[in-house]
């Protein structure tokens, strides 16, 4: 016995099948019982015979119509082959349905050129509209071709036709579905003249059929059954809502894992796995299945963190090899950029240097010595260009770079002589510049720091701005602020456009690439100076031209 109660406990299909036959069976049996017993064999019996007399009652009237418009028709006959005139049609249209109030319509339509007086097409046309009888000749229009015309002229006697829709634009028609009547009529020689159509309105049709009720008394009838009726009733409604609440208690706490279970997996459909499903301890259906679904979300947790996990990874890398790419590609571009440019700087001079040679060993006895003076001066300045470019380029590489991070900073300068030096070096590369030198300290100040990287860069400042500027108003300017010693260089000139300012001092980067240089000058300025322990900066209030400052550590 608790074998068995501990069954029906554990499952939902025992306790709702229970507690439905508790319920369910005594009521309906004796409530169906009682009401099937009393009262359906007496209602069936006396509705059949009912029902029987109403359809034969019917149908003798549906009879009767049909009897009344084959009359009129067939009385109408000999009237039209007697009196073959436009307004003795039209009229007697008009008078077959006003004198029969079963015809809703009647149609009179001749062959063509049967009435030769009445043109090629003629048809008289009556229907009832309400309590008005409407009637017109009617336009030519394709009605040889009309079921109510083309069925008895097809086989030449009188028959019925219908239900159909006579509507047609333009025309008068009968604006419901109606069953017509055709006969065709012929001439004394067996020629068929026309088509009479009456027609039979479905509509008024089905409304006669429809006053006979098969169940007009039924109420009378089935009166002495309302009181055990309504005792029926009342008991199948109370057995009905006490199935109701017995079922639906035991349903909602059968089935409230259930709808719990059904919240859990809707918030994972929607991609929610927050909220964990909890285990239970019970052993019934619903609660394995409770347990299925945790052990489910567990591992689907799981799997989908390792999946989120990878798709970070991926997306990182995928970013990663992008970048790297991108770098490589404007690495590929710098190169072939690099390549072109120094191709180009270095044949120019080279160039130079090569033809004044030739012309020197070839005609060096024949030329004036000033010109000779003039040419080999030119190969010098280019043979100093070549050199620049060249010690440039030995600096920004890596050997260049380790050895400048390993370059000595102890040696003493005389800053004045050695800023004079620097302009005088200036003048041999661009004869005819003027450089203004503005300093507010004694000759015999010095700076410790390397020689070789200042010299460098301080000709490098002053050889742009005689470059770039109109050569005539370069200033150098050296003076002391605070701990650090300042050297400004400034022209007049274009400058450089605000846009370029944060690209100056990025190396291989030239405002026109068309123009002479790599690239190179500004860049190794600002590491020599930050290596030397100060900084190199761009004056960006100065319009008039371009100032640059250089700043160095007493």
């Amino acid at each position: 016995m608790g074998k068995l109660t501990n069954k029906i406990r554990k499952s939902i299909a025992t306790k709702l099948s229970l507690g439905i036959v508790v319920m369910a069976v005594p009521v309906f049996v004796i409530c169906m019982g009682l009401l099937f017993a009393q009262t359906l064999y007496n209602l069936k019996k006396e509705t059949d015979e009912r029902v029987a007399s109403t359809l034969k009652t019917m149908e003798l009237r549906k009879v009767a119509f049909m009897n009344t418009v084959e009359t009129a028709t067939n009385s109408s006959d000999w009237l039209i082959k007697e009196h073959m005139q436009p307004e003795f049609l039209v009229d007697l249209t008009r008078r077959i349905v006003m004198l029969n109030a079963n015809v809703s319509g009647c149609s009179i339509t001749l062959e063509p050129d049967a009435l030769p007086q009445a043109g090629r097409c003629f048809s008289a046309y009556s229907v009832r509209e309400g309590d008005s009888i409407i009637t017109v000749r009617e336009a030519s229009y394709d009605y040889y071709s009309k079921i109510w015309y083309r069925t008895p002229k097809n086989m030449g006697r009188a028959c019925w036709v219908g239900p159909y829709d006579d509507y047609n634009e333009g025309t008068l028609s009968a604006s419901e579905q109606i069953t017509s009547y055709c006969k065709p009529f012929y001439d004394d020689n067996g020629k068929l003249l026309g088509v009479i159509a009456t027609d039979l309105s479905a509509k008024r049709l089905a409304e006669t059929m429809d006053e006979e009720k098969a169940y007009a008394d039924a109420r009378v009838k089935i009166g002495r059954y309302y009181r055990l009726a309504a005792l029926i009733v009342v008991l199948v409604l109370l057995g009905l809502l006490l199935i109701l609440v017995f079922t639906r208690q035991i349903v909602g706490y059968a089935i409230r894992p259930l709808r719990d279970l059904l919240v859990q997996t809707q918030r994972m459909a929607e991609g929610d796995y927050s909220q964990q499903i909890a285990y239970t301890s019970k052993g019934n259906v619903v609660s394995r299945l409770q347990n299925s679904f945790a052990s489910m979300q567990a591992s689907l947790n799981q799997h989908i963190s390792e999946i989120q996990q990878v798709n970070e990874e991926t997306a990182k890398r995928n970013d990663e090899l992008a970048r790297a790419r991108k770098l490589v590609e404007e690495a590929v571009k710098q190169k072939t950029a690099f390549v072109q440019d120094i191709s180009h700087q270095i044949r120019t001079p080279l160039n130079i240097i090569m033809g004044f040679s030739q012309v020197l060993r070839d005609c060096g006895d024949e030329l004036p010595e000033a010109e000779v003076r003039q040419l080999t001066g030119l190969m010098k300045r280019n043979a100093k260009s070549l050199n620049r470019m060249v010690l440039m380029l030995l600096d920004c590489s890596d050997n260049g770079l380790s050895e400048e991070m390993r370059s000595q900073k102890e040696e003493h300068i005389h800053v004045n002589k050695m800023a004079r030096d620097c302009i005088s070096n200036v003048y041999a590369q661009f004869p005819g510049t003027s450089i203004a030198f503005a300093t507010s300290i004694s000759d015999q100040f010095s700076l410790r720091t390397n020689k070789v990287y200042l010299i460098r860069s301080l000709c490098e400042l002053l050889y742009n701005a005689a470059k770039y500027s109109d050569g005539k108003h370069i200033i150098l300017r050296v003076a002391k602020v605070g701990k650090m010693l300042r050297f400004v260089v400034e022209d007049k000139g274009p400058g450089i456009d605000k846009a370029y300012m944060n690209h100056m001092f990025v190396p291989f980067t030239k405002v026109n690439y068309l123009s002479e240089g790599l690239g190179l000058g500004l860049p190794l300025v600002k590491r020599h100076a930050q290596n030397l322990g100060g900084d190199l900066t761009i004056d960006t209030s100065y319009i008039e031209g371009w100032r640059v400052i250089l700043d160095l550590p007493i």
